[in-house]
C-alpha cells in the first residue's frame, strides 16, 4: 500500500512538471511573439522615419541648387513626395495573467492553472458615431413577443427566443431555417451559443442546467450547474462564460446573488467571479454578458440597474448605471448587451425605451436609439461582424438591423 502511495505521488509530481514545463514555454513563445510585433513596428517607423529624413536632406539641397522653377519642376516629376505620409497605429500592450483559483479537482490541470495569453493591440482610428441612426431593415418574425437574439458564427443568421419553448433561427431575409424546441420555460433559453460546427449550447434556467445540441439540433449532452445559469457567450480563449444567480424565491432570508464561471465545452470550471477587492459581491442577477475586445467581461444586471465590467482576470473595472440624473427619476433597466469592433458597449434599456452605447472604458456614453426612432419596447441585441445593431422589439414582434456608425 505505503509504494502505491508513493508511486502515486511520483506520477503526480512528474504531471505536475510535466504541465509546469508547457506552461513556462507556452509564456516565453507569448513573450517571443508580442516582442517580435513590438519589434517589428518599431523597425517599420524608423525605417520610414530614415526615408523621411533622407527626402528632407534631398529637397534641402535640391532648394540651395535649384532656381524655383527648377524646383517646381522636380516636384511635378516626384509627385510621391506628397504620398510618402503615413499614419501609424497606437500600440497598447497587455501584459499575460495566470489565474491560480481553479477549484475543480477533476482535473490536474486546472487545479495547476490556466494562462490567458498577452496580446499587442493596435488602436485603430474610431469609427464615427452618427448623429442619427438609420434602420436599414425590419424583419418580422413568428416568435411571440421577440426579447432575445444570439448571432450565429460565420452565417449572418440569428437565434431569435420570446415567450414560448420555441427558438427560431433566421436569415437576414427574415426565412426561418432552423427551430429548436427546449426544455427551459418560465426562464427560457437566456442564453445560447453556436458554433464554427454548428452545435448549440443554451441554458436551462430551471432545471440548472447547460443542454449541448449537435450539429443536427439533436440533444447530445448536458452540463450540471449549481446555481440557475442566464446568459452565457464564447470569449475569444474559447470558454464558455456563464451567467449563474442565486434565485432567492423559494428559500428565506437569502438575497439574490451572482457570478459568472470560465468553463471549456465539457463543463470544466476554470474560473469564478463573484466578488471585489473588498469581499462584496458584484452581482445580484446577471443576465446578459459579452467578452470585450479588451478581454473585459461585460455584465448586464437586470437587479443592481446597471452593467458591471471586470477585466480577464475578474479584478472590477467599472459600472455603468445608465446616466441617469437624481431629479431625471428613470431607472436603468438593462437588458441584452454586446460590443462592437471599437469596444463600445451596446445594451437594450427596455423601460426607458432606448439603447446606451458607452466606451470601452465607461466613459463616454450616449442614446443611439429612442422611441422616436420606431422603437418601443427593446430587448434582444447583438452586433454582427459588420458593426450592424441587431435589436428585437417586444411590442411589434419585429427585429430592427439599425446602423450607427459610419
Amino acid at each position: 500500500m505505503e509504494q502505491t502511495v508513493v508511486q502515486r505521488s511520483q506520477s503526480l509530481c512528474s504531471q505536475v512538471q510535466s504541465i509546469e514545463k508547457e506552461l513556462l514555454h507556452k509564456i516565453c513563445h507569448e513573450s517571443t511573439k508580442c516582442n517580435n510585433e513590438i519589434t517589428a513596428e518599431k523597425n517599420d517607423i524608423e525605417s520610414h522615419l530614415s526615408s523621411l529624413q533622407e527626402l528632407q536632406r534631398t529637397l534641402t539641397e535640391k532648394r540651395d541648387s535649384l532656381s524655383m522653377t527648377e524646383l517646381i519642376l522636380y516636384m511635378m516629376e516626384n509627385l510621391d513626395i506628397s504620398e510618402r505620409h503615413r499614419e501609424f497605429p497606437t500600440i497598447s500592450f497587455q501584459p499575460a495573467s495566470f489565474l491560480s483559483n481553479v477549484f475543480n479537482d477533476s482535473s490536474l490541470r486546472m487545479l495547476f492553472g490556466l494562462v490567458l495569453p498577452s496580446r499587442v493591440s493596435r488602436q485603430k482610428i474610431k469609427k464615427r458615431i452618427m448623429a442619427k441612426s438609420i434602420v436599414t431593415k425590419r424583419i418580422r418574425t413568428t416568435i411571440k413577443s421577440p426579447i432575445g437574439l444570439f448571432v450565429v458564427v460565420n452565417h449572418g443568421n440569428v437565434w431569435v427566443r420570446g415567450e414560448d419553448v420555441r427558438v427560431d433561427k433566421i436569415n437576414p431575409q427574415g426565412d426561418v431555417v432552423a427551430t429548436i424546441s427546449t426544455h427551459t420555460k418560465v426562464g427560457r433559453p437566456s442564453g445560447l451559443i453556436e458554433n464554427e460546427n454548428g452545435m448549440v449550447w443554451y441554458t436551462d434556467l430551471e432545471n440548472k442546467k447547460i443542454r449541448i445540441l449537435s450539429n443536427d439540433l439533436k440533444e447530445q449532452d448536458e452540463i450540471n450547474t449549481d446555481w440557475h445559469p442566464m446568459g452565457m457567450c464564447r470569449g475569444q480563449s474559447g470558454h464558455i462564460l456563464v451567467c449563474l444567480a442565486f434565485l432567492s424565491v423559494n428559500v428565506k432570508n437569502k438575497p439574490d446573488v451572482g457570478k459568472i464561471l470560465r468553463m471549456d465545452c465539457k463543463g470544466n470550471i476554470f474560473q469564478e467571479i463573484q466578488k471585489n477587492s473588498k469581499d462584496e459581491n458584484l452581482f445580484i442577477r446577471p443576465i446578459c454578458i459579452t467578452e470585450n475586445i479588451n478581454q473585459d467581461i461585460c455584465v448586464s444586471d437586470c437587479q443592481k440597474n446597471s452593467i458591471v465590467v471586470v477585466d480577464k482576470t475578474g479584478l472590477f473595472r467599472f459600472a455603468y448605471d445608465g446616466g441617469f440624473t437624481k431629479s431625471d427619476g428613470r431607472v436603468f433597466t438593462p437588458t441584452e448587451l454586446d460590443h462592437d469592433s471599437d469596444g463600445n458597449i451596446i445594451v437594450c434599456d427596455c423601460s426607458n425605451k432606448l439603447v446606451h452605447l458607452v466606451d470601452i472604458n465607461g466613459g463616454i456614453f450616449k442614446h443611439i436609439l429612442r422611441e422616436s426612432d420606431g422603437i418601443t419596447s427593446p430587448r434582444g441585441l447583438k452586433v454582427d461582424s459588420e458593426d450592424k445593431l441587431w435589436i428585437t422589439d417586444e411590442d411589434t414582434g419585429c427585429i430592427m438591423v439599425v446602423q450607427y456608425i459610419d
